[in-house]
């Protein structure tokens, strides 16, 4: 009864769930603006669009709300922050859909496993078998967010001392900071650049320029930009040379670029202990010391 009892309500929050996470995906921008032009803003008496779109996905949008609603705002504030030092891939709302998914389907599927194999009757162990896969599926978001965030901020890193070279050739040359901005995005690719087309659009909507860099190195969560933007910012206050500043800080990152190389290179032989011991040794001890032994144990039986 119990059993039958759970496999019914994951059967319902999973088919609410994927039906939810199938009609609700964003459109582009264009068609979005398009759409909110098109004959006033739209139909008003809801009959364009899809019978998805009108029957089916208001009131899974309710569900999802009224579901985010429970979260506290301080969490899905700090999933904001992770999702735009990720690239921000999805928004908060979508990344605790995807978890909540996730935990609903996985253990439905070992449900039905368990059915099949056990003939309509399963076992008392698929309980905690179900229970670890809901923890493995609201885990396995936010382990795929943190490796999406390390990667970015690892390529960041390494384009960092390149892109403040470049900023300071063409500040050095005459153009003005935003102009070099825009000259780095162009020439570069990769996250850092993003963040840097990002500060332009933010500038030439009217915001400030010192807000918009405070904000890209918030957003990114690394030490190294927050401190190249505090440079920068404190030489445009002080009046000091801003290409004398970006040649400081662009070797003052490769610096930290080697050090950081040389920690990593002294951790790797305490990290390759650990597989050396555990699987190496015991394969070498058996290669060496088998024959040996077999031919003890030949000896003293005989």
């Amino acid at each position: 009864m119990l059993l039958s009892l759970i496999a019914s309500t994951a059967a319902f929050a999973s088919v609410v769930l994927a039906a939810y996470w199938a009609t609700h995906r964003p459109a582009p921008a264009a068609e979005a603006r398009v759409r909110s032009l098109a004959y006033g803003g739209g139909n008003q008496w809801g009959t364009d669009g899809s019978f998805a779109e009108r029957m089916v996905a208001p009131p899974l949008q309710a569900l999802a709300r009224a579901f985010l609603s429970i979260l506290p705002a301080g969490m899905m504030a700090q999933m904001e922050k992770r999702l735009e030092a990720g690239g921000r891939p999805m928004s908060a709302g979508v990344f605790f859909s995807l978890c909540l998914l996730l935990a609903a389907i996985l253990p439905l599927a070992a449900l039905g496993v368990a059915f099949l194999i056990g003939g309509g009757a399963p076992s008392a162990i698929v309980i905690p078998i179900m229970a670890c896969l809901a923890l493995l599926g609201v885990w396995a978001p936010f382990g795929w967010l943190r490796m999406l965030v390390r990667r970015r901020q690892l390529a960041m890193r390494k384009r960092l001392p390149d892109a403040l070279d470049l900023l300071m050739l063409c500040v050095e040359a005459g153009l003005g900071l935003d102009a070099a901005f825009r000259r780095v995005s162009g020439e570069m690719e990769g996250p850092f650049a993003e963040e840097i087309r990002q500060v332009l659009r933010e500038v030439s909507l009217g915001k400030p320029r010192r807000e918009a860099l405070l904000e890209m190195a918030a957003r990114t969560q690394i030490p190294e930009v927050g401190i190249v933007v505090n440079a920068v910012i404190q030489s445009q206050q002080m009046g000091s040379s801003l290409a004398q500043t970006l040649r400081s800080q662009s070797q003052l990152l490769r610096l930290r670029r080697r050090q950081r190389a040389e920690q990593l290179a002294h951790q790797a032989s305490v990290k390759m202990a650990f597989p050396l011991v555990f699987c190496l040794m015991p394969s070498l001890f058996i290669v060496v010391l088998g024959p040996i032994a077999i031919n003890l144990i030949k000896v003293l039986s005989e």
